[in-house]
């Protein structure tokens, strides 16, 4: 028995839920769709509404934005099943096997992640080009890459929990902002000794932001990283191991003026048709620096 719960936000899922739906109906399992609108504007409702008439699917509209780390703990609350699998509203997805790949990985582990993909081809848009390049270069690998990392690769887009080991260990609430409540999660479960399996069974993610979208959810996600590694419930990040190294040789301020020297190259580049991913560290280490004081 499977539960699948989309958080919804500014998207139209209508898509996404009938190509679950038909591939649901068409397996053995029993199960159900929930989908929580966390506060999105009216075209969206409007387009979403029509997934009420599916059977076993349930829609509701929450008047006031929750965010990302509430919306997902009410979803699991709401749940009728055992087995949990999240999706994020701006997934697609590429396989006929979709469900039946989940299916047959059920019992595998507490914890099983699919994975995500991009477009096989860079967007047109240079506007799009930062976020493609990081998620086709640093988080879109194959399963034998992501176990080697399991908690370093974890994702909340596309990934199965028992549903009583979300209710002990829900997303962490006292952030409200985007970024590393997956992280935070999967080190909640790793230091609780629950394995994390990663296989290949990727959504395609379409949500991708312009740059200057991407580097202000960067700017929010690492206010989120300072949070919980004052209250030491992350792992560290690769971000905050080499924090750790400036700070021990007592070189951060060093740093800073080595970047604030190069910031207009740095951005200029983190805007073009090539960004440097190198010229992104040092963009999140900066500021990552900056807002520890």
């Amino acid at each position: 028995m499977l539960s699948i719960l989309i958080p919804i936000f500014n998207q139209n899922v209508t898509k996404l839920v009938g190509e679950l739906w038909q591939q649901l109906r068409k397996s053995a399992i029993t199960f159900e769709i929930l989908c929580f609108d966390d506060g999105s504007e009216a075209p969206y409702l409007e387009q979403n509404r029509s997934i009420e008439s599916l059977l076993y699917v349930s829609y509701l509209e929450l008047r006031q934005n929750k965010g990302r780390s509430k919306i997902r703990n009410q979803l699991a609350q709401h749940a009728r099943y055992e087995k949990i699998l999240f999706l994020d509203s701006d997934s697609q997805i590429k396989s006929k096997k979709f469900i039946r790949k989940y299916v047959s990985d059920l019992e595998s582990a507490p914890v099983v992640c699919g994975g995500r993909i991009y477009e096989k081809k860079a967007p047109r848009d240079i506007k799009k080009r930062l976020h493609y390049d990081y998620g086709t270069k640093r988080e879109s690998q194959p399963a034998n890459v992501r176990n080697k990392l399991p908690i370093r690769y974890f994702h909340t887009n596309n990934f199965i929990i028992d549903r009583d080991l979300i209710l002990r260990y829900p997303f962490n609430e006292s952030v409200s902002k985007y970024g590393y409540e997956d992280l935070a999660l999967a080190s909640a479960l790793n230091k609780k000794g629950y394995q994390i399996r990663h296989i290949d069974n990727p959504i395609l993610h379409r949500g991708l932001e312009t740059t200057e979208v991407f580097l202000q959810k960067i700017d929010e996600s690492i206010d989120n990283l300072i949070l919980f590694y004052q209250i030491r419930s992350i792992d560290k990040t690769a971000l905050i191991r080499a924090y750790e190294l400036l700070h021990k040789l007592q070189v951060t301020s060093l740093f800073s003026r080595f970047y604030e020297r190069r910031e207009t190259n740095i951005l200029a580049n983190l805007h073009s048709d090539a960004p440097s991913m190198r010229y992104l560290d040092y963009y999140k280490l900066h500021q990552f620096i900056r807002k520890m004081g």
